[in-house]
């Protein structure tokens, strides 16, 4: 019985929709292990922020200061994308 070729043609095409597919499913992992990583390096800014201004080590600039209840709100806000943007992207991906 003779068997059947598969063109040539449509096994590149495969060959190439499967690499695509690779290459998507890569640059998801580094998308999201990239906004993982900023979630965790906002947290330890907060906590770092928390400490500076806590009355066990009370830097008195970061007390007293304008800008660091500034710097508090940006980290605050980027935390805050930062968290909307894992939720989008899950919700892109599923």
């Amino acid at each position: 019985m003779p068997t059947a070729e598969i063109p040539t043609n449509i096994t590149a095409e495969t060959e190439i929709e499967t690499e695509r597919a690779r290459e998507i499913d890569a640059l998801r992992a580094v998308l999201g292990a990239a906004l993982t990583d900023a979630q965790t390096a906002l947290r330890e800014a907060q906590h770092a922020l928390g400490r500076l201004v806590g009355s066990d080590v009370y830097d008195i600039e970061y007390v007293e200061g304008m800008t660091a209840a500034d710097l508090d709100q940006m980290v605050a806000d980027a935390a805050r994308a930062t968290r909307i943007a894992l939720v989008l992207k899950r919700q892109i991906e599923n």
